[in-house]
């Protein structure tokens, strides 16, 4: 019963304070940890992209193309992720930076989400197939 009181009051006083237009004192036990809004990470920069491009292998004549298709892929994010069906293809899970596919291509890298690795993992795609791996975003290379 207590701790139901411990809501109900902390849910009036930040009913308060969001009516009252005031924003609540972190630490003041006012605000549910829950109702924080979520922090996304933030993108990589062009020179850490270029770093990143740079150590993972990539000749450095394809470094202007391989920015803008991670570009076109993920905006930079590396943390990006894209699962679904595809009616042909079927389940897909793309990862990272150059959106590799999990399933396919796991055995090119212990983790797809790093950026490095995601990019030395598509630089040994590119070297297989070239650009046709990435059949929309090669457009812009």
């Amino acid at each position: 019963m207590t701790r139901w009181r411990a809501w109900v009051v902390s849910g009036i006083i930040f009913l308060a304070l969001c009516l009252a237009g005031a924003e609540p004192v972190e630490g003041s036990g006012a605000v549910d940890p829950w109702l924080k809004p979520y922090a996304e990470p933030r993108p990589l920069t062009a020179i850490e992209m270029s770093d990143a491009v740079r150590a993972a292998g990539w000749p450095e004549h394809l470094t202007p193309a391989v920015l803008r298709v991670a570009w076109c892929e993920s905006s930079w994010r590396w943390w990006a992720t894209s699962r679904g069906v595809d009616p042909i293809w079927g389940r897909y899970h793309y990862i990272g930076l150059m959106q590799v596919e999990a399933h396919l291509h796991a055995h090119r890298a212990s983790d797809l989400s790093d950026p490095v690795q995601n990019l030395a993992a598509a630089r040994s795609i590119y070297a297989e197939v070239g650009w046709r791996a990435w059949p929309y975003c090669r457009m812009r290379v």
